[in-house]
C-alpha cells in the first residue's frame, strides 16, 4: 500500500507532465496560428497582385494577337504591289487610293499620287 510521501511524489510527477503537456499544446497552437496569420498576409500582399497581373497579362496578349493580325490583314498594300502588271509609271492608277483622296498631306495611304 502507497504511502502518503508516494502518493504525494505521484501527484506531483502528474501535475508536472500536465503542465509540460499543456505547455507543448498552448505552444503549437499559437505557433499555427502566427503561422496561418503570415501565410495569409503573405498571400495577400505579395501573392495575389502577382497573379493578378500575371492574368491581367495573359488576357491582354490574347486579346492583342489577333487585333495585332487582323490588322496586318487589312493593312492597304503599298502602290508599288498594286501596280497593274505591265506598267512601269512610279505612281498608282487614279483608282488605286482607298479613301478616294487625291491630297497627299492628308492621306498617308496615297502618299504616291
Amino acid at each position: 500500500m502507497p504511502t502518503a510521501t508516494s502518493w504525494l511524489r505521484l501527484r506531483l510527477i502528474g501535475l508536472v507532465v500536465c503542465i509540460l503537456v499543456a505547455g507543448f499544446a498552448l505552444t503549437n497552437v499559437l505557433s499555427y496560428r502566427d503561422a496561418v496569420d503570415a501565410l495569409k498576409a503573405t498571400i495577400l500582399h505579395h501573392e495575389l497582385p502577382l497573379t493578378g497581373s500575371n492574368i491581367y497579362s495573359e488576357v491582354e496578349a490574347d486579346l492583342v494577337r489577333p487585333v495585332f493580325i487582323s490588322s496586318q490583314r487589312t493593312a492597304p498594300r503599298s502602290p508599288a504591289t498594286c501596280r497593274p502588271s505591265g506598267t512601269n509609271t512610279a505612281s498608282p492608277p487614279a483608282s488605286w487610293c482607298p479613301t478616294g483622296r487625291t491630297n497627299t498631306t492628308t492621306s498617308p495611304v496615297c502618299r504616291a499620287r
